[in-house]
């Protein structure tokens, strides 16, 4: 752990920010432009009006939107009339092992040069972003879709820190004139023909990388069988896989347990 930390403003800019990706991406993936999660293609199908002549291939079209609503009612996708009669543990869960189980293998591809690999933080960063998404998917399983309360539990759960980002972030106006203010001036020690002012900015980089590296240490990692078979060319990728999918577990769990704490589960 390195001496410098990113400061709590710092942190939840970045998740806060980080909230807004992930909300845009679960978004997408809950949409359903064609209509198939509520059979409402089949429907309009077969709600056309078109001449006798044309009816058999308007049935066999409906036929085929009502096997592809079938098909992805099978999946549990959400809006899909199986997701509607689940609870909510049951949902996330869906998130976990669904898409979960697919994000996790671009986290642990990195595994396949085994201790190399650990020489960059790829795989917690990789890690730290496929929890962030899950885990506010999760929140959104609850009903917490307020980005400030969003960014204050990710925090809590990948980072063990307690913010305020509705404080920190809110009046944020000065505050970012401010920051604006220092980084224009370490921009101008940067660009100084002084070795010294050069040297100085260097170090306050390597203090802020070392901070962030600290913060994605954090999360919810591999025990340590996991993390050693990971060091291991080839088989690093399948053993931090399944790492990855006990953490994001453990997450999951850590989570939910702090939101039915508070709020009855219905």
């Amino acid at each position: 752990m390195s001496a410098h930390r990113l400061t709590d403003t710092d942190l939840a800019r970045t998740l806060y920010g980080a909230t807004g990706v992930a909300d845009a991406i679960i978004d997408a993936m809950e949409s359903d432009p064609a209509g198939l999660k509520d059979a409402s293609l089949a429907q309009t199908i077969a709600d056309w009006r078109v001449p006798r002549v044309l009816s058999l291939p308007r049935r066999g079209v409906a036929l085929v939107a009502d096997a592809a609503t079938a098909a992805v009612d099978l999946t549990g996708a959400p809006g899909t009339s199986r997701w509607q009669g689940w609870d909510r543990r049951r949902r996330v869960r869906w998130w976990n092992t669904r898409v979960g189980a697919l994000t996790s293998i671009l986290v642990a591809y990195p595994g396949v040069f085994g201790a190399a690999a650990r020489r960059l933080p790829v795989a917690d960063l990789a890690g730290f972003v496929n929890q962030l998404l899950l885990l506010t998917a999760a929140l959104r399983v609850y009903s917490v879709t307020d980005r400030y309360e969003q960014t204050d539990r990710l925090a809590e759960v990948l980072c063990h820190r307690s913010v305020d980002s509705r404080r920190l972030l809110g009046p944020a106006e000065e505050g970012e004139r401010s920051d604006e203010k220092v980084d224009a001036a370490e921009g101008s020690a940067c660009r100084s023909r002084s070795p010294r002012a050069l040297v100085g900015g260097l170090w306050s980089l390597k203090k802020t990388y070392d901070a962030i590296v600290d913060e994605l240490a954090e999360r919810p990692s591999p025990s340590l069988p996991w993390r050693w078979l990971g060091m291991v060319p080839f088989v690093g990728a399948p053993a931090t896989y399944i790492g990855e999918r006990r953490a994001l577990r453990r997450a999951d769990a850590e989570l939910i347990e702090r939101l039915e704490s508070e709020t009855p589960d219905s």
